[in-house]
């Protein structure tokens, strides 16, 4: 089993459905781990909520030019928060 295996079974298990959106390009629809509770940002917890996401299913595409949405509701990606291993956790602003 690969990394990337691992991850699909973690974000199967844990994940919510999302759908990202970018300009001319047709919606994508992946699985997200989706934290409403904020994130820190220059040391000051904030009231943002987070999404971490697969970099394989970001691969091409533009996420500064890119909208998440997750449960209904359309989020800017900012902020990105790559961990090396796979996984860019976004902050998210309406």
């Amino acid at each position: 089993m690969n990394l990337n295996d691992d991850l699909d079974i973690y974000l199967a298990d844990f994940g919510i459905s999302a759908t990202i959106k970018e300009t001319a390009k047709a919606d994508k629809i992946v699985k997200t781990l989706f934290d409403q509770t904020g994130y820190v940002e220059m040391g000051m917890l904030t009231d943002k909520p987070q999404a971490t996401l697969k970099d394989s299913d970001l691969a091409g595409t533009d996420t500064k030019a890119a909208t998440i949405t997750i449960n209904g509701t359309v989020y800017e990606l900012i902020k990105p928060q790559p961990d090396g291993a796979g996984l860019t956790t976004f902050g998210l602003k309406r």
